[in-house]
């Protein structure tokens, strides 16, 4: 019985499904926008609720203990890190002509210089 209790209902399940059906056509109905230099912030925080969504009801942590709570945030703070991180990678990167991408073999080379 106990098991039972700790468990959220069947309905409680079928509306994360569907937030997370939600989220999903709202990342791919945000790829078709024309949101420039916003489409990847915009899609990064379509993820971080979908994955916020999964930790909260699919892993229970809303029933667990303050240490675990502790270490989910961690986990998800660690999360945004690695997402700045790779921000940070992808604006600071040089952009390569699209002519020199099959013409020339040291095109990347060339852009760095």
């Amino acid at each position: 019985m106990a098991h039972q209790e700790f468990h959220p209902f069947l309905k409680s399940y079928l509306k994360t499904g569907a937030a997370l059906f939600v989220l999903l056509g709202a990342t791919v109905g945000a790829s078709f926008l024309p949101l420039g230099g916003f489409a990847l912030p915009v899609a990064a925080a379509i993820a971080f609720v979908k994955v916020y969504i999964v930790m909260w009801v699919f892993m229970h942590v809303r029933k667990e203990s303050k240490l675990v709570w502790v270490f989910s945030a961690g986990a998800f703070l660690w999360l945004a890190v690695l997402f700045v991180l790779t921000m940070a990678d992808y604006v600071t990167r040089a952009e390569i002509p699209k002519d020199e991408w099959k013409t020339d073999s040291h095109a990347a080379e060339k852009a760095l210089q």
